[in-house]
Order: C-alpha cells, then structure tokens, then sequence
C-alpha cells in the first residue's frame, strides 16, 4: 500500500505579487517547480486570510510517496 507524507505552506499574498499588488504567477510557478523537482504534488490551494475582497494569506498543501526525497 502506498503511503504518503504531507506538507502544507502558508504566506502571505503579497509574496506572490508584484508592487502594486498585482498577482505574479511566475512567482508561484517558480515555487510550485522548485516543489515538484523534490517531488511534491500540489493538493491544494485555498485563501486563508482575506480582507474587503483582497487575498491576504494563501495555503497550500502538497503530497509526495513516503521515501522520495
């Protein structure tokens, strides 16, 4: 039976964004590559914090097989 290790990261948006808070995917995508060359799979993703309809705080977790590093 395949078993699995879980890690989950939370930051705040504006890691992810550009000066005037505009989103930067490249940013996330440099994570999300830097994550799957370890061996990590995105799960999920999901708004922690959020203020007057702006994204404060996101969170995502990851999965990978048990003995992949």
């Amino acid at each position: 039976m395949q078993k699995w290790e879980y890690k989950t990261i939370s930051s705040s948006a504006g890691n992810w964004a550009g000066l005037k808070g505009s989103w930067k995917p490249q940013k996330f995508d440099e994570l999300l590559n830097e994550l799957g060359r370890d061996g990590w799979e995105l799960i999920s993703i999901y708004q922690d914090r959020a203020h007057r309809g702006t994204t404060q705080s996101l969170s995502a977790t990851f999965k990978r097989p048990i003995g992949s590093e």
